[in-house]
């Protein structure tokens, strides 16, 4: 088991996994050699069989928050939204104080349309984790889907005093800003998302809209075939 922990931690995956399975030989109600097995097949995007190695884990030992997260994204990723909302809630109420899965079930609220749910993961992850630009970014966008442009700007705004090279969060800003009529400052937002991300589309095609309309030609056909 120690073994495999240390070739983990230096990312040699396959010989890792050999040594958990090896643990697990010796030792079958070793449940951290399922989880961490779990966590290299999730790695390698084998989502199946790490859904098979969380649930191994769950079954020996219950309360492991992290093992029901990570069978949650698994879930996500197989496109099964039920398993995954039951999973990070579950995640939850063993930890009320688990960031990542207030956020994680955010996101898939806001996938699912669930805004109001959404907004309620965002702003509990915030409380947790203010320091988190995506959460921030993230609320803004619903607060956006709810008409609340100005908590949504102050959200975007937020989001860019963490992390000033996030090119998403300028680019939905400048989609607000634009929305609002203020398309100098939209422009301004567009052009530093397309610093930040050269191939950030959304960004390269509302920049080629507001060049257009002001009758640059030339630039806008730039944007556009870059």
């Amino acid at each position: 088991y120690s073994c495999g922990y240390r070739y983990m931690q230096d990312n040699e995956l396959k010989l890792a996994l050999t040594c958990f399975s090896s643990a697990l030989k010796h030792c079958p109600m070793l449940s951290e050699a399922n989880y961490y097995r779990g966590w290299i097949y999730y790695l390698q995007e084998q989502y199946e069989r790490a859904i098979d190695e969380f649930t191994i884990r769950l079954l020996k030992k219950e309360d492991c928050a992290l093992a029901m997260y990570f069978r949650a994204l698994c879930h996500d990723q197989l496109d099964q939204p039920e398993e995954a909302l039951c999973d990070y809630s579950c995640a939850i109420e063993i930890d009320s104080t688990f960031g990542s899965a207030y956020f994680a079930r955010g996101q898939l609220r806001a996938a699912l349309t669930d805004f109001e749910g959404a907004l309620n993961d965002y702003e509990r992850c915030i409380e947790l984790e203010p320091e988190f630009a995506d959460a921030w970014y993230s609320r803004g966008l619903v607060f956006e889907e709810f008409e609340d442009y100005k908590q949504a700007l102050n959200d975007y705004n937020k989001a860019l005093e963490l992390d000033q090279t996030y090119a998403e969060a300028f680019c939905a800003r400048g989609i607000l800003n634009k929305k609002l009529g203020r398309e100098i400052l939209a422009l301004s937002d567009f052009e530093r998302s397309i610093e930040c991300d050269p191939e950030m589309v959304e960004a390269l095609i509302e920049k080629s809209r507001i060049l257009s309309s002001c009758g640059k030609l030339a630039p806008a056909i730039e944007c556009i075939t870059k």
